[in-house]
């Protein structure tokens, strides 16, 4: 089992941030790798058990089914569907913690990959962690104190 890990600090509210990322579909108004997401039989993307369908920028899909949303702990875990490779797993958690001097947010983003050969593993790890920062930096650029420093 490999872990890919990310996190950092948006400056910007946890709910304002939370209200981001939150929506299962939301993918596409911050993440530049994810143009378009789509919840399948067009059920809510606030509903645990809620699958989507993720296009990315070089052609690739890939689904996922949300498992918890917590309002309370701003966290949401989800699980790769019919992962990609030799990938026989992987489960993802985004957690939102508020840090109240400067009424920031702290990130983190980590999954749990288990693939049939540990190569893999470390890879797609890699790759991961990868797509986790371009959606981070995203955020951060999308903060009203990087909006206002612009």
């Amino acid at each position: 089992m490999a872990r890919a890990m990310r996190s950092a600090v948006i400056e910007a509210p946890i709910d304002e941030v939370w209200k981001t990322i939150r929506p299962f579909d939301g993918l596409p108004a911050w993440h530049p790798l994810c143009p378009d997401t789509q919840i399948e039989g067009g059920g809510s993307p606030l509903a645990v058990g809620a699958i989507r369908r993720i296009e990315q920028t070089d052609g690739n899909e890939f689904r996922e089914r949300l498992l918890a949303l917590s309002d309370h702990e701003h966290s949401q875990t989800y699980a790769l569907i019919g992962p990609p490779r030799s990938v026989t797993s992987m489960v993802t958690t985004m957690r939102l913690l508020p840090i109240t001097d400067g009424n920031r947010t702290y990130l983190s983003w980590s999954s749990e990959i288990a693939a049939e050969e540990k190569e893999d593993e470390a890879s797609f790890a890699a790759l991961v962690e990868d797509a986790f920062m371009i959606g981070i930096r995203n955020l951060q650029k999308m903060s009203p104190a990087a909006t206002a420093a612009s």
